[in-house]
């Protein structure tokens, strides 16, 4: 679903941009710790956003201490224009989303706009009535939609109902297709054995291993033995921050490595794709802050084997604090 930023740089600002990525890869190789982060990059920008009833992209502690209101999040495409024999990049609003937030940090309703030609095609809007439960679960989200043209995005926002749960697990329904969601919570029942026999799940069931805010596991299963939509979560050790997600969608391996600066705060990931363990191409995400350490852009540079680079998107944000 996620839609693309982009920007236009100088040539040389982008080189210098990916070397400093570089570098702080290499601290990353050394990092064991993570600084509070205002996004759970662990669910921000993936599937995860689009899973509306677990509205837990951010840290509410982070949007409680700041006083954060709202959160505007611009998202522009860039491509290539010829005009004139020359060759510009063009920058594209593509999507707008807007979160808002009551005083203890919670979300209180969010909503998104998509736009294409500079025209706003359609928009949607989620309310959060009540308050998340331990688990980050939001029962009761309320959903209006204005579709102003047939070019809208077709996008699955899930929307799901608890129906089962005990100690060892979780499980929800999707309101609109009936696919369910299994949330295993003990390491102890992870085995395959121990995932048919606890959930007894149909071959369309989404089983997530760990919690909805620190999943280890994603997949579906095709029997008892046998997964397929794997998604692997890599945690450091000592302090749970993630550092890797990993997914296989054949032929294809996809990585998605975390970066942190020598202070381990939080400064963008990249995305590495591999086809039988070659190496193909790869984007890289960093963020820009404000002087209170607030991400206000991401950037996304793609590079391919002949280290050949181009901007592809860029996303940015404004915030605004209660009085």
């Amino acid at each position: 679903m996620q839609r693309i930023l982009f920007f236009l740089v100088p040539a040389l600002s982008l080189f210098v941009a990916c070397n400093r990525m570089e570098n702080r890869e290499v601290e990353n190789e050394k990092a064991e710790s993570g600084l509070p982060f205002i996004f759970r990059m662990n669910l921000m920008y993936s599937e995860a956003e689009n899973n509306i009833s677990f509205p837990i992209w951010f840290d509410d502690e982070i949007i409680s201490k700041n006083a954060i209101r709202h959160i505007s999040r611009q998202i522009y495409h860039v491509s290539l224009n010829s005009d004139d024999d020359k060759e510009e990049e063009d920058l594209d609003l593509r999507e707008w989303r807007d979160y808002f937030f009551s005083k203890n940090g919670s979300l209180d309703s969010m909503r998104i706009r998509y736009y294409f030609d500079d025209h706003e095609i359609n928009n949607v809007a989620f309310s959060f009535p009540s308050s998340t439960d331990q688990l980050g679960f939001c029962k009761n989200v309320r959903m209006s939609n204005n579709l102003a043209s047939s070019k809208g995005p077709d996008i699955t926002y899930r929307l799901y109902n608890r129906v089962e749960g005990s100690k060892k697990f979780a499980t929800y329904i999707d309101q609109r297709d009936g696919q369910k969601i299994h949330y295993l919570f003990n390491k102890k029942h992870w085995g395959p054995l121990s995932v048919d026999s606890i959930l007894r799940p149909g071959k369309d069931d989404l089983i997530v291993l760990g919690s909805p805010t620190k999943p280890q596991k994603k997949y579906t299963v095709v029997n008892k033995v046998h997964e397929n939509n794997v998604r692997r979560y890599d945690y450091f050790p000592k302090t749970k921050v993630i550092q890797t997600i990993s997914r296989m969608e054949y032929p294809f391996d996809v990585k998605r490595s975390f970066l942190y600066d020598k202070n381990h705060q939080t400064i963008g990931y990249i995305d590495s794709t591999f086809s039988t363990q070659n190496f193909l191409t790869r984007t890289k995400s960093g963020f820009s802050f404000d002087k209170k350490g607030l991400p206000v852009e991401l950037k996304r540079v793609k590079e391919n084997q002949g280290n050949q680079t181009s901007l592809v998107s860029i996303e940015k944000y404004h915030y605004e604090v209660y009085p």
